[in-house]
């Protein structure tokens, strides 16, 4: 029985759901009965949107889970994957509240009859999303738990839905690469990449090798970083998603920056449209603007266009900070110290890396990044050598970003 046809046919309400035994009476039960199905489903999920919207407005956060307790209505598999798919959706701007979000979406479905198809799969789904919540809150060992779950859940009840397993496989790389066990997040990220491949989703297909790419380039290995980039890009012509595509270009070109390749860098840039460039830097992507800024910024430095360069950085640290975005913030600062400091500019990287060191103090990091950039702050003072210190503090920064969509 075709796959695709199969996870169709699983999540359609028990009503309507035809018998999964026999496959070619299920075909035409299906095709006889697609114009009654089609308006069910529609209205499942329009139902699951206002039932959702009923429970947030009408109880206190802790008392959520007791509501769906109380509620049969609140018990389905379109009301699970509303609230997961919320979660989702602000996991990077919100993770406290996607992880309540997705803890909701657990309970509903483990309301959800067991002997229902591939509910299994639906389990497994959101208990990664919880779990993908935890990882970005850094609550890494909440974040494993709840993976592990996950997979128990797939491998006891779940009936083979494919985008339940490579969402599964995605979300916990994320998690191994937050954790910088990269060798087994690669491996568990091409898992979901040989799926989508062989099931032919290129949206989701493109998300996992843009994921990869951000890995590989994590980990140092840029040349191989880029050339999974390019295999983004291909995928993503018959499937245009202005996101992903600026995304996987601004990464692009910020590798090439890493490289030195400034040239090829503002090439790659110069091939966003227009078009691109407006559905990715619209409203509530102020993070994706400053993004571009900073590249552009870093091709100024490679061009020697310095004042330029330290203008655009001063408004890029600026921007993270308002956002807060303090690892970004930092990052960007410590570029322009690295600037001042080549200058021989030594009140300016002083006050630079003050700045700094007070963004790492007001959102509590590690000490011994505190504790970095203090000293950093006292050779600055003194006018020690400092390259080495700054790249090393710029490394320690990088591996706490967290980037989207990894």
């Amino acid at each position: 029985m075709d796959k695709h046809l199969r996870a169709f046919l699983i999540r359609l309400p028990r009503g309507v759901r035809p018998h999964l035994g026999a496959y070619e009476p299920v075909v035409q039960k299906v095709i006889q009965k697609m114009q009654e199905i089609l308006p069910v489903i529609q209205e499942q999920q329009r139902e699951a949107g206002k039932l959702v919207d009923g429970l947030l407005a009408r109880y206190q956060p802790q008392e959520r889970r007791t509501g769906i307790r109380r509620s049969r209505k609140l018990q389905t598999w379109a009301v699970a994957e509303e609230l997961c798919r919320r979660s989702r959706n602000i996991v990077f701007s919100d993770p406290k509240e996607a992880a309540h979000l997705g803890q909701l979406g657990i309970e509903a479905a483990m309301k959800v009859e067991a002997g229902t198809p591939a509910v299994g799969d639906l389990r497994a789904f959101c208990f990664a999303t919880v779990g993908n919540a935890f990882r970005v809150l850094r609550w890494y060992d909440q974040s494993s738990e709840h993976f592990e779950l996950a997979y128990q859940h797939l491998h006891r009840e779940g009936a083979g839905d494919i985008y339940a397993q490579a969402d599964v496989f995605s979300l916990h790389a994320s998690l191994l690469k937050d954790q910088q066990h990269y060798g087994e997040a690669l491996a568990v990220l091409a898992q979901a990449i040989r799926v989508l491949r062989r099931e032919g989703d290129e949206r989701r297909l493109a998300r996992c090798l843009i994921k990869r790419a951000c890995m590989l380039g994590i980990k140092g290995d840029r040349m191989a970083a880029i050339r999974v980039y390019y295999d983004a890009l291909q995928v993503l012509d018959d499937h245009r998603d202005p996101w992903l595509t600026f995304f996987a270009t601004q990464n692009l070109a910020s590798l090439y920056c890493d490289l030195g390749n400034y040239k090829l860098a503002r090439s790659a840039l110069r091939t966003l449209s227009e078009e691109v460039i407006r559905e990715a830097l619209g409203p509530s992507r102020e993070s994706n603007r400053l993004h571009l800024v900073w590249t552009r910024a870093r091709i100024a430095v490679g061009f020697g266009q310095r004042a330029q360069a330290l203008k655009m950085l001063d408004e890029v640290e600026r921007g993270f900070l308002a956002l807060p975005d303090p690892i970004n913030a930092g990052l960007a600062a410590l570029d322009a110290a690295k600037l001042h400091h080549k200058a021989r500019h030594h009140a300016q990287v002083t006050e630079t890396l003050r700045r700094v060191h007070a963004a790492l103090k007001a959102h509590d990091f590690p000490a011994q990044l505190r504790q970095m950039a203090a000293m950093l702050v006292e050779a600055a003072e003194e006018r020690r050598l400092l390259q080495h210190s700054l790249e090393v503090t710029a490394q320690k920064l990088q591996r706490l970003r967290a980037r989207r969509p990894c």
